[in-house]
């Protein structure tokens, strides 16, 4: 499984470190998920306990979930458009980022919906974005190399 990463030159043929883009792209993608658990977390605790159980939360996530779904595809989208613009190595870590960076926004959706329902929030929404979150993750996930014949080519 290639990450879009080429090997170092040298005997040992170890991968080498992530481009800066592609760094950015990981700690970006950390952050926006940390920001909304936070997020989430804030709403939990504005709670009190005469409200109807995550009134607001439930509606939080069923208005976050379809978004999320949204901009992972735009993302994915807008980043493998630029790819198709380039050659080589500039287009494998471009798809590469077009994979990683699609994640972020269903990560996000799939660990509030988490954090809910642990906390005891009602099924519907909280247990099917949790579930359907990290589904839509695997269209993200590679399964075969498309860039493999070409390096085989130049190898």
């Amino acid at each position: 499984m290639s990450l879009g990463l080429s090997p170092t030159p040298g005997p040992s043929r170890a991968p080498a470190t992530p481009s800066f883009a592609a760094q950015r792209t990981i700690c970006s993608g950390v952050l926006v998920t940390t920001v909304a658990i936070g997020f989430a977390a804030s709403a939990m605790r504005s709670a009190t306990p005469d409200d109807e159980p995550f009134r607001e939360l439930d509606s939080l996530i069923t208005m976050m979930a379809p978004a999320t779904v949204v901009i992972a595809f735009g993302l994915r989208w807008l980043y493998r458009r630029r790819a198709s613009l380039l050659e080589g190595e500039p287009r494998r870590k471009m798809m590469f980022l077009s994979r990683l960076i699609s994640l972020a926004p269903l990560e996000a959706a799939a660990l509030i919906a988490s954090v809910a329902y642990y906390l005891g929030a009602p099924a519907t929404p909280a247990l099917a974005v949790m579930i359907a979150m990290p589904a839509l993750m695997l269209v993200f996930v590679p399964v075969t190399d498309p860039d493999a014949a070409e390096r085989r080519e130049v190898d």
